[in-house]
């Protein structure tokens, strides 16, 4: 083989080669500025760049596709918890705002209350109310005999 078929033959495998690549630019916000990332399209590469910053098409091995599943698998976890806080502090802060106490014994008493008022006072007037409710109950039943 001479020098300029094994030119012509690198050309050949290169210009394959270059038509095999697809890789796209994405284009996404980052703290308000407009950023480039190079993705690939074909399935099961990733894009690498050389010494020189230039991108090209990797596949990805057995070992990192687990690595990255494994991975996923703790960010779902950790974002999943992380947001079930975030709710839950947003609940008891809104809860604050409109004065809203919260006992889990006493579901009734879950209502909006005045500045200054308290859930003890308020368990105090169940407790009557309750006690209210027998009394007219127990009324009821010596009326009807």
């Amino acid at each position: 083989m001479n020098w300029k078929d094994y030119i012509t033959e690198a050309e050949e495998i290169l210009e394959q080669n270059q038509l095999d690549e697809k890789m796209v630019r994405k284009y996404h916000v980052e703290k308000g500025l407009k950023k480039v990332k190079i993705v690939s399209d074909k399935p099961g590469y990733r894009i690498e760049y050389d010494d020189n910053h230039q991108p090209h098409e990797v596949k990805i091995t057995k070992a990192e596709e687990m690595h990255r599943r494994m991975g996923a698998k703790v960010g779902k976890l950790k974002h999943n918890k992380a947001r079930e806080q975030a709710l839950r502090k947003k609940s008891f802060l809104k809860r604050e705002r409109i004065h809203l106490d919260y006992d889990k014994d006493v579901p009734e008493l879950n209502t909006r209350r005045e500045q200054g008022e308290t859930l003890k006072s308020d368990k105090k007037g169940w407790l009557k109310q309750k006690l209210q409710n027998l009394k007219d109950k127990l009324m009821k039943d010596i009326v009807k005999v």
